[in-house]
């Protein structure tokens, strides 16, 4: 009895490695703007949610290692298909569409940069392309700051967070991900924010839980304030 119970704690931590992105099922076919990542990931979901079934509805030791050992090729099996499809985007160029708010200068280019750990298959790529403010900016927190009066240039350098907002065919937004900055400064002697030419900083993009049935269905990238639009 004992050993069940700890092949049951093993089988689920080993499908919880499956577990990267949630509540959907699909094929690997190519999306528009990250190949068939995304896809891998849906199926992976899809596997994981038929050995958490399996498991659950196991009746013996026997059972619950088979399930075990099934979770671990698939475990490996992913790893290597997602790294493979991961590296397969290594130079690709994204186009991300120009807004009020941000003018992108050039195509923006993607370059795998690992898995986020050994036990999390979610895959990292680096920004890099270019990218400005079109004009200046505040938010609420920049405005708030801005009229806590003392010396405003203590507070230059601090972040704005740039989202990617991804849109389907029908112009909904499937998906958002903080994905760069721009450094805030003075845009007056007394208000702070992001200034016009501003050039943004790329940081890095996931596929993950929350994004990757988006993913899949956008067709259009926007660079955003905030995370909705």
């Amino acid at each position: 009895m004992r050993n069940f119970k700890l092949m049951t704690l093993a089988a689920i931590a080993m499908t919880c490695l499956l577990s990267s992105c949630g509540g959907s099922s699909g094929s690997s076919s190519d999306s528009k703007f990250f190949g068939n990542v995304p896809g891998i990931y849906v199926e992976m979901v899809a596997k994981d949610e038929s050995l958490k079934e399996q498991f659950k509805n196991s009746s013996s030791e026997d059972e619950a290692k088979k399930v075990f050992t099934e979770a671990e090729a698939a475990e490996k099996e992913y790893s290597v298909e997602i790294e493979e499809a991961a590296k397969a985007l290594d130079g690709k160029t994204i186009k991300i569409e120009s807004t009020p708010e941000i003018t992108v200068n050039s195509p923006v280019t993607l370059t795998f940069d690992g898995f986020r750990s050994k036990t999390d298959m979610t895959p990292r790529f680096k920004l890099a392309g270019d990218a400005v403010a079109a004009q200046n900016y505040q938010s609420e927190d920049s405005k708030g700051l801005s009229t806590g009066g003392g010396d405003l240039t203590k507070y230059k350098g601090l972040s704005q967070h740039v989202y990617l907002l991804g849109f389907d065919e029908a112009g909904t937004q499937v998906f958002s991900q903080k994905v760069a900055y721009f450094p805030i400064d003075l845009i007056s002697d007394a208000e702070l924010g992001v200034k016009s030419g501003t050039n943004l900083k790329f940081e890095d993009f996931t596929i993950n839980k929350k994004n990757c049935d988006g993913c899949i269905k956008a067709t259009v990238l926007k660079l955003s304030f905030t995370e909705d639009k």
